[in-house]
């Protein structure tokens, strides 16, 4: 089963990253960091189908789940964790405005994930409340 949780964080645990590029390195600082009493929002298994679907669209969007910053994938198939500035987060929510629903909608169809749409307002709204905070993003997800 997938998952997927977008976390927003202070721009300033970007420097956290830096210099780490493994998931364990990665790991380690979320747990330092204690992500999880981090504002976030719960993409559950939706997450696989909009990270495939936005690869197709390019940049902003498919920064979404390629980050600023991203720990190397691995051969045990590990979760993906990323760190969005809020810059980016900016850059992906705008476009997210300009293009639509209605764009996503059909995108997500012709992937055959149509029913991963529910995610649109959701993660909208989320985004919106990352770039009023000025925050960042971490995104984790697997499966």
């Amino acid at each position: 089963m997938s998952f997927g949780t977008f976390y927003e964080v202070a721009d300033s645990i970007a420097t956290e990253f830096e210099g780490k590029s493994s998931k364990s390195d990665w790991y380690e600082v979320l747990g330092k960091i204690d992500i999880e009493s981090f504002p976030s929002f719960d993409a559950f298994e939706s997450i696989t189908g909009w990270e495939y679907s936005l690869q197709e669209l390019g940049e902003p969007l498919s920064k979404l789940f390629a980050g600023d910053l991203s720990a190397k994938r691995n051969e045990y198939d590990d979760p993906d964790v990323v760190f969005l500035s809020s810059d980016s987060v900016k850059e992906i929510y705008f476009e997210f405005i300009n293009k639509g629903r209605d764009q996503f909608e059909q995108l997500l169809s012709a992937k055959g994930c149509q029913p991963d749409i529910w995610l649109f307002e959701p993660l909208v709204e989320f985004l919106k409340s990352v770039v009023e905070g000025k925050k960042s993003m971490v995104v984790l997800w697997g499966g």
